[in-house]
């Protein structure tokens, strides 16, 4: 065994597993709650509190996305119990004075299992956190979901070869997604 394995090995020993890698991610938008908010806009009924849970829900995970993206990139991770910034040491081992570790390589390997939206890759993803951050009424609210609605359509059409933007936002697999995405685009 190399002396980097057993030095891995000897300070994961230490640590609870409870405590080890416990990644929170905002979770993907539910397509009910969006299919229901786009309904009710088009029988002209303005549902504030579920634009605010649509919108605030996108705007949650577009956060968390671009944050820890960016984090990511400068070899830095954010504790996701405490909220504590740390440098990824050369071994890779974070831990955390709340008592949680993280293995850097791991932490990378959970927001893209997670599919986490990534400004980096998909700009309008940072459009819509300006566009959310700065409406005040329904219809600006909406016309931000909107917006990365129609950004998520486009996305999909345009025939990417590396990941649907959609799927980085909404609930469910890519059939499923493009699906919802293409019965709200053209219904």
């Amino acid at each position: 065994m190399s002396h980097r394995k057993e030095e891995l090995n000897k300070i994961l020993e230490r640590v609870e597993p409870e405590k080890l890698n416990k990644f929170k991610w905002t979770p993907c938008v539910s397509r009910h709650s969006i299919k229901r908010l786009y309904n009710l806009d088009a029988k002209l009924v303005y549902d504030e509190e579920l634009v605010d849970e649509v919108g605030y829900a996108m705007y949650a995970r577009c956060l968390q996305g671009r944050d820890e993206t960016i984090l990511n990139y400068s070899g830095k991770l954010l504790c996701h119990n405490c909220r504590t910034v740390h440098v990824s040491p050369a071994n890779g081992i974070i831990t955390c004075s709340c008592g949680y570790t993280y293995i850097f390589h791991e932490y990378r390997k959970s927001f893209q299992k997670a599919r986490m939206p990534s400004g980096a890759a998909t700009p309008f993803f940072n459009e819509f956190i300006n566009k959310w951050e700065r409406a005040k009424t329904y219809q600006d609210k909406m016309l931000a979901i909107d917006y990365v609605i129609h950004e998520c359509h486009l996305n999909m059409i345009s025939n990417v070869k590396r990941g649907f933007a959609g799927c980085n936002l909404i609930q469910g697999n890519k059939k499923q997604v493009s699906e919802f995405i293409l019965e709200l685009a053209y219904k």
